[in-house]
């Protein structure tokens, strides 16, 4: 965290203020997260696509099927598919889901924080925000995202582990 904070304020100084840096970071950040966790859902359905995916209504045309070539590409895409609407969610839905598939160590109120977050995203980026985050607001950003992120890492590994994919 020391050098996340000393690389922060090298940039800040470069760039002249840190309330810019804060808020375009979390930007940032919630994209990363969701780029983690479409990539963890992809290799979770890869390993158990059964389970994940029995009541996955997913379609795709004629010429999607055609186009692809292979009955494992796909599956492939359909699994993305699945990934990707999951993460249409928000992020309070993605902890109920998690955790009925077995994840465990998400702290009381973390999808309400998340979703906080999340829409202080969509307001910074549609909108330009009208209020800059602190300091310390990001450096609590920092710690709602780890402790995301933590629960899912250690829940990720041990299903992949029980569920070596062939």
């Amino acid at each position: 965290m020391t050098d996340l904070k000393a690389a922060v304020d090298e940039v800040a100084h470069f760039v002249g203020t840190m309330t810019f840096l804060n808020d375009w970071m979390l930007v940032m950040l919630v994209s990363f997260v969701e780029a983690y966790l479409e990539d963890v859902l992809t290799q979770l359905v890869a390993a158990e696509p059964t389970k994940l995916m029995r009541r996955s209504s997913q379609k795709l045309s004629y010429a999607e099927v055609w186009e692809t070539g292979s009955l494992r590409d796909v599956i492939k895409i359909m699994q993305q598919q699945w990934a990707k609407v999951f993460l249409n969610d928000k992020p309070g839905e993605w902890l109920k889901r998690l955790e009925k598939l077995g994840a465990i160590g998400y702290r009381t109120g973390l999808g309400e924080e998340m979703t906080r977050i999340w829409e202080r995203r969509h307001t910074i980026i549609h909108s330009g925000g009208t209020r800059h985050m602190s300091v310390t607001e990001f450096q609590q950003v920092l710690g709602v995202i780890d402790n995301f992120v933590k629960p899912t890492d250690r829940f990720v590994v041990g299903f992949l582990d029980a569920h070596p994919s062939s």
